[in-house]
């Protein structure tokens, strides 16, 4: 178990590739998996809460898949910010953000972060 004055880095990528539709739609299936620096810190995460935009039927999604780095696959048209709530065994939480990106010209995009594990609160 990490110390609660290690500074971790939270490591959030996403991919996307465009789908075949009718002409004049556009469709990408894309993931979103998080990693950790330390990766010790990933056997201290719970679950991953995505909160996705509101045009989604199921807005807010539950993760436990850590082996995976919690991934989050599904489909849609557009990009937009999503957030997410890292939650610990022992329920602390931490939110952050993440850019969709769909249209990046290498089609993966990361956003990092670091924290102090003491920020979980």
């Amino acid at each position: 178990m990490l110390g609660e004055d290690t500074l971790v880095k939270i490591i959030v990528g996403n991919t996307s590739q465009k789908l075949v539709t009718h002409p004049g739609e556009q469709q990408f299936q894309w993931s979103v998996l998080i990693d950790t620096e330390p990766a010790q810190l990933r056997k201290e995460i719970k679950k991953v809460i995505y909160h996705l935009h509101p045009t989604f039927p199921k807005k807010d999604v539950v993760k436990t898949n850590e082996s995976e780095g919690f991934m989050l696959k599904a489909q849609g048209w557009g990009e937009f910010i999503i957030t997410f709530e890292l939650v610990l065994y022992d329920n602390r939480r931490l939110v952050v953000e993440h850019h969709l990106s769909l249209f990046s010209n290498n089609r993966k995009m990361a956003t990092v972060r670091t924290f102090f594990k003491k920020d979980f609160s």
